[in-house]
Order: C-alpha cells, then structure tokens, then sequence
C-alpha cells in the first residue's frame, strides 16, 4: 500500500464518517422538530382559546364604556347648555 492510498483511505472514510453524522443529525433535528410540535399542539389551542376570549371580553367592556361616555357627553352638554342659557 503506497502513501497516495493510504491518505485517499483515510480521507475517504472520514468524509463517510462525516457524512453519516450529518444524516443521524438531521434526522435528529426532524424528530425533534416533529416531537417539538406535537407537544406545543395544545399551548397553541389554549393561546387561541384565551385570545378569543380576551377579545369577546374587550368587546363587551368596549360597549360599556362606549355607553357611559355617550352619557358623560350628554351630561356635560346639559351642563353646558344651562350655563350658557344663565348667562344670556
């Protein structure tokens, strides 16, 4: 065996070598992935759960106090209706 096929062997299974841990890599980064998301399947569902029911909650308060500055408008418009009508 000469020296030219001794570093061609060498380099040869090295690059296997590489190339093999590349594959179990990605392959472990895919399961991961997949395992990843199959656990935050329900995070998901809560978060769109509770984002639903933030924004029911928000409309209702949103009518309210939609209602009561209708009211405050009204009443300052009264008062200042008075205060004009006095002052004539």
């Amino acid at each position: 065996m000469g020296l030219g096929s001794f570093f061609k062997n060498l380099f040869g299974s090295a690059k296997q070598s590489a190339e093999s841990f590349a594959d179990k890599t990605e392959d472990l980064a895919g399961d991961a992935y997949a395992k990843a998301k199959v656990a935050a399947a329900p995070m998901m569902q809560k978060a769109e759960d509770f984002a639903d029911a933030a924004k029911e909650k928000g409309n209702e308060y949103f009518e309210t106090a939609s209602d009561y500055l209708g009211d405050t408008v009204d009443a300052v418009k009264s008062k200042v209706a008075e205060y004009t009508d006095n002052s004539q």
